[in-house]
């Protein structure tokens, strides 16, 4: 009789693994199904502009631009990311109404470079949530303040994913090794190339990060603004960095992770550009903070890799 209980438990327990274990590969696949571009990549200097690279049609699929409604020639407001085919991902303050007073302007853009081309087919902006305790805080035109800078935006239509437009992986648990020596991590966005200077088209900069303790220091020393290790990730690249505009858009790294049918890596979203003081390196909100909140706004149709 022992010895029949014995082979029951363990016959359950090999079950409940199988099952569990099955689910866990399946509920992978899912939700790894993200972070892949067809592009080819190279590293080409020659390619090289003042404050970024230009990028080649479906490198970095996931790359959404917010642009203002009745504006043709000029349109950029924020940069984003594609997160699901009806969700974005964005800064808080891209809806601030310091900044714009009426968020109903906006519409956004996905598989396109030139945000100004025929292609650039414009979808509206449903609704969206900005994170409960977004703070920004400002003494006149400069900040003080800008924490849990992220909002989560639905379209008013599904997105059709091609090798044009696809989702990022978001990530869960990342944590950024300081090395000015590699610039492994990636920035992109219709942000300017110059001060002053707009661009409608898509360009790209590589980074490394920068030790926060650092980052705390230089930006409450000479801007008076608190940083918080657990919510904000620093970056800066010798060539590139982020200028207005690239506001929402990502910080990505590529993982070692191998997606079995493409044999292609993937890559992940690890911050969302918020903010930059000169001449320090700009500053982003940790993806890893608000993998809740993104499940939450999403309707659990976006959740981060597991850990």
């Amino acid at each position: 009789m022992f010895r029949i209980r014995m082979l029951s438990i363990l016959f359950s327990v090999l079950l409940n693994f199988y099952i569990s274990h099955g689910s866990s590969r399946n509920l992978l696949k899912e939700e790894l199904n993200c972070g892949i571009t067809q592009f080819n990549e190279t590293h080409d200097e020659h390619h090289r502009i003042e404050h970024g690279i230009k990028v080649p049609l479906g490198k970095w699929p996931w790359l959404a631009a917010i642009v203002k409604r009745d504006n043709y020639t000029k349109p950029q407001w924020c940069s984003a990311t594609v997160i699901s085919p009806q969700y974005i991902l964005a800064a808080g303050h891209c809806v601030d109404k310091h900044y714009i007073n009426d968020s109903r302007k906006l519409q956004v853009v996905a598989g396109a470079l030139d945000i100004t081309s025929k292609e650039a087919k414009r979808i509206d902006i449903e609704s969206y949530e900005v994170h409960p305790d977004y703070v920004l805080m400002q003494e006149g035109t400069k900040l003080k303040q800008l924490d849990n800078d992220i909002a989560i935006f639905k379209l008013s239509e599904r997105l059709q994913f091609s090798d044009r437009i696809q989702p990022i992986c978001l990530a869960r648990s990342f944590q950024e090794v300081p090395d000015w020596r590699n610039e492994s991590a990636v920035i992109a966005g219709w942000g300017e190339k110059a001060y002053g200077e707009r661009t409608n088209v898509l360009l790209e900069g590589r980074v490394h990060f920068n030790r926060i303790a650092v980052c705390k220091i230089d930006y409450n020393v000479t801007h008076g603004i608190p940083l918080k290790a657990d919510i904000h990730v620093c970056a800066i690249g010798e060539h590139q960095k982020i200028m207005g505009g690239d506001s929402g858009g990502p910080l990505f790294v590529q993982l070692e992770l191998v997606d079995s049918q493409t044999g292609k890596k993937r890559y992940m979203q690890v911050g969302i550009t918020s903010f930059f003081g000169e001449p320090y390196p700009g500053v982003f909100a940790r993806v890893t903070a608000f993998c809740d909140f993104i499940e939450r706004a999403t309707k659990s149709e976006v959740k981060c890799l597991p850990k």
